[in-house]
């Protein structure tokens, strides 16, 4: 089979979801399985490499506190690693996943995603952890968007 994982920080060695996705490619490659990665890469490490979007100084800073990091989609790179694929596996809500999802649709192509973020991680960056009813719309707009 020809697996494609789309994830912003597969190369990231500080947080669980590019150590588990690099572990799935892994195994999967053992197996025989052909895994394309499209993610954030500035060193020629994958085929489907992607910069890193900006937000702004301030914006950006937070992001890099909290040691995360988040791809600026590229249609025609995304597109060159979902055609041909027989399953596509999205790893976080954002755009880059929800711009990979769209492509699916669009190409018939099955897609399977996940959230392997919680809103606790948003949140408590601004000290709003304990505020249910944020947590509940960002949930919601995960399972919307994708």
């Amino acid at each position: 089979m020809i697996i494609t994982f789309v994830t912003d920080c597969y190369f990231d060695e500080n947080n669980g979801t590019g150590i588990s996705a690099r572990r799935f490619t892994e195994m999967l490659r053992k197996r025989g399985h052909t895994v394309r990665v499209v993610t954030i890469d500035d060193q020629g490490r994958t085929k489907y490499g992607l910069e890193k979007r900006s937000f702004g100084k301030p914006i950006d800073a937070v992001f890099n506190l909290e040691g995360f990091r988040l791809a600026k989609p590229d249609e025609e790179v995304l597109r060159s690693a979902i055609v041909g694929s027989d399953i596509v596996h999205i790893y976080m809500p954002w755009k880059l996943g929800i711009k990979a999802a769209k492509i699916c649709r669009e190409l018939n192509i099955p897609c399977s995603a996940a959230f392997h973020v919680d809103p606790c991680n948003i949140t408590s960056t601004a000290y709003l952890q304990w505020l249910k009813p944020i947590n509940d719309a960002i949930y919601q707009s995960f399972y919307t968007n994708l």
